[in-house]
């Protein structure tokens, strides 16, 4: 169940959290919710980006877990390894794991987010209401 995660005197109020691993592993739950949750975000960092995602279109918003998501978390970890590097507890493995602080160094969560905030401030504080999401999507983060 994705949520907000609050944080108090850092650079964000808050941040939108996965409950559980989302990735290509048989360890993540991908859960409905969760991986909605991180196909929006990196949705939206991919099309402001310069990043290349190797011609791949818009990721599909569904909430299913499937190969462009894949690489797309992939692709978004190994294009920041050097921030990953600084935070010897992270590492380029394709699994966005739920944020425990607010350290987008160690967090692939927490940097998506901090995208998202510096870029569209608005969006980010309703992103609950934001209707590309599923009603339950909306529903799960406007409860934090």
């Amino acid at each position: 169940m994705a949520c907000k995660l609050k944080f108090n005197g850092q650079r964000l109020p808050f941040i939108w959290n996965v409950s559980s691993k989302v990735g290509d592993s048989g360890s993540c739950a991908n859960t409905f919710t969760d991986v909605e949750l991180v196909s929006f975000l990196l949705d939206f960092t991919f099309s402001k980006r310069a990043t290349s995602t190797a011609g791949l279109s818009r990721l599909n918003i569904d909430g299913r877990f499937d190969v462009s998501t894949a690489y797309c978390i992939y692709n978004f970890q190994v294009s920041r390894v050097e921030q990953i590097a600084l935070c010897k507890n992270s590492k380029v493995d394709g699994i966005i794991s739920p944020a425990r602080l607010f350290d987008p160094a160690k967090w692939t969560i927490a940097h998506l987010n901090e995208i998202l905030y510096n870029a569209d401030k608005t969006g980010f504080m309703e992103l609950d209401k934001n209707m590309r999401l599923s009603p339950q999507l909306r529903l799960e983060l406007s409860k934090g």
